[in-house]
């Protein structure tokens, strides 16, 4: 295509000379034209020609890139490892029945709960709510990087074990206790509203929580349970109140000729 415009422009040029005068110079104009145009069109088939093996290489680059060899055959083995160890972690999970009591050690601590080891194959949860008892912003106020625990296993699934730090509630073991008998019980958490006691059954068996209220921790006005008592502290409880179906168990430290 290139030469067919040099033949035509030196054409324009024989014929300038040939027939000189006006009627050259609009020939030439034209002449000019359509060599202009036939450059163009050149320019635009060897672009686009020249850019479409680039377009496509760049796509099979992108789409199909190259790998060293024996790439595909680690990924494969090692996708294969990650499945047969969750598939592994799925089996021994299915041990574990729901209230199941375990040990175990604190991995990793977030604030809305811990991961603790207790040999399953993978951690279990334990949720911030189920660390303790009372109001806890978070978990790294009750418990420690590598701090062993007592658990009790609260959903024993594949997708996640979870656990919780207190005991199942079984509290029909204080059914006909009176009023006036008194109970050995440890401070397990304290906040505004009052006290949480572990008290042990008459009979034995996994202490139970019981709640004291501000209200039942002493005579008089308690403006702040923290300055009553801390926590592992060993008080004397009595029961006044007992919901065996909704799990409360209400108790006081007040004699019992206070009014």
């Amino acid at each position: 295509m290139a030469q067919a415009v040099s033949s035509q422009v030196a054409a324009a040029a024989q014929m300038t000379r040939q027939q000189p005068g006006r009627r050259a110079v609009p020939r030439i104009c034209t002449l000019l034209g359509i060599a202009m145009v036939a450059w163009t069109s050149s320019c635009l088939v060897v672009s686009f020609s020249h850019g479409a093996p680039r377009w496509h290489i760049r796509r099979k680059t992108f789409h199909a890139p190259r790998r060293a060899a024996g790439t595909d055959a680690g990924s494969t083995a090692s996708e294969s490892d990650a499945s047969e160890e969750a598939g592994s972690g799925s089996v021994v999970l299915k041990r574990f029945t729901k209230g199941q009591k375990l040990k175990g050690t604190v991995t990793k601590i977030l604030r809305s709960g811990i991961f603790v080891d207790v040999g399953a194959g993978r951690d279990g949860w334990v949720h911030v709510s189920k660390v303790g008892y009372g109001r806890v912003d978070s978990a790294d106020e009750l418990v420690a990087q590598d701090q062993e625990l007592t658990l009790w296993v609260t959903k024993p699934n594949n997708a996640r074990l979870e656990l919780s730090c207190r005991p199942p509630v079984d509290l029909s073991g204080f059914e006909g206790i009176p009023a006036n008998q008194w109970i050995s019980g440890t401070v397990s958490a304290v906040d505004y509203s009052g006290l949480y006691v572990a008290v042990q059954l008459p009979g034995g068996g996994e202490p139970q929580q019981g709640k004291v209220r501000r209200r039942e921790i002493r005579k008089g006005w308690v403006k702040n349970p923290f300055k009553e008592a801390e926590m592992g502290e060993e008080v004397r409880v009595r029961v006044i109140g007992l919901n065996v179906t909704a799990g409360r168990l209400d108790l006081t430290m007040r004699g019992i000729q206070d009014p």
